[in-house]
Formats: C-alpha cells, structure tokens, sequence
C-alpha cells in the first residue's frame, strides 16, 4: 500500500480522507498546523502512522521523499546506463544471426 502525507488532518475533509485511507490498509502521516492540533488528529486518527505538525515537520517529510526519489534516479540511471568500451555496445555491429 502507499504512504500518504495528509495536511489539515485534525478536522473536516482532511480526517475524513485519513480515516478511510487508514481502513484501506495504507500508512497514513497526518499534518496539523500545531502540537496540539497534532495530538487531536492522532486520537481521532489513531491507526496514522504518524503526526507532525508545523513547517518544520513538513520540510522534514519533503526532504526525505527527496532522497529517497534522488536515490531511485540515480538506480534507474545506474541499470540503463550503456556500457563503456565497445564489447557492450551493439551500435554499428551486424547481427551474425541475421547475416546472408
């Protein structure tokens, strides 16, 4: 399942959406704008993953989704990279199973 960063989660839509993210088995992070909205949220919320509250939790959350996404690139990259040196390189070489 996906992990989801709610913002506004301790009342109206953004609770609503939480609670039914949460009961579809997803790992939900609540964001209220202050401590004690917080600990509102995750007691109305209390299968959330986890709460975090101001800008400070929120920068924090950017940059670690930031990591992780540079961290994937950098895989993807690394797997579809050609390969140095003409042994690994098929451009220009006729294919000998195809050849008259």
């Amino acid at each position: 399942m996906a992990r989801v960063f709610i913002t506004g989660s301790s009342d109206g839509l953004g609770r609503m959406a939480a609670q039914l993210l949460t009961e579809q088995g997803h790992n939900v992070v609540l964001h209220a704008r202050n401590d004690q909205r917080g600990k509102e949220a995750m007691s109305q919320v209390p299968s959330a993953e986890a709460v975090t509250s101001g800008l400070a939790g929120v920068v924090g959350l950017l940059l670690a989704f930031w990591s992780k996404l540079v961290t994937a690139f950098f895989r993807v990259v690394r797997v579809f990279r050609p390969s140095r040196g003409s042994e690994g390189s098929t451009v220009g070489k006729k294919d000998s199973r195809n050849a008259a």
